[in-house]
């Protein structure tokens, strides 16, 4: 599905995931998946680690994965021996009502980490304190047109899409 780069103290690693709901890191040397997990939220639509550039360097080895089930859950990579082979779960944002299809980090002035934003199906996007793990703001698109017949609100695009949905941030 998609890769996010994360720095461990130990060199660079590439985390990705998959619809089916698994978490994994690459290993390059071998061509292998090295650490497995399950997202515990179903598909991982979204992947985002923290800004390298920050003074804050508690969340380096941190990654964001947007789930289907409508949260945001923070991973750590860790060492191999540890909880579930080095990917553990810290901490679960949301639930925030639809399925996350976008995260974006962005760093205080002063360089620390400070928010996490999540993009979502439903065409709103959520801003969680990145030390609290709290949703302070919210913005939600407006819609085009008129309530289609599936339900949605939301007017399809030619690919049966809703127009609403927040696909970057």
């Amino acid at each position: 599905m998609g890769g996010s780069g994360v720095s461990s103290n130990k060199e660079l690693s590439l985390i990705g995931a998959t619809l089916r709901g698994t978490l994994f890191e690459a290993d390059f040397r071998t061509g292998l998946r090295r650490r497995e997990r399950d997202s515990m939220g179903g598909s991982v639509w979204a992947l985002a680690s923290p800004p390298h550039c920050s003074e804050d360097t508690s969340m380096a080895d941190m990654v964001a994965a947007g789930c289907e089930d409508g949260t945001v859950r923070l991973f750590r990579l860790g060492d191999e021996e540890g909880v579930s082979g080095g990917l553990e779960l810290v901490k679960t944002l949301g639930p925030i009502g639809s399925r996350v299809t976008s995260l974006s980090w962005a760093s205080t002035p002063s360089g620390g980490i400070g928010y996490l934003y999540a993009g979502t199906a439903d065409g709103t996007i959520h801003r969680f304190d990145a030390k609290t793990g709290r949703t302070d703001g919210r913005m939600t698109l407006e819609r085009k047109g008129s309530a289609t017949s599936s339900g949605s609100g939301n007017r399809k695009n030619d690919n049966g899409e809703d127009e609403g949905t927040v696909y970057g941030v």
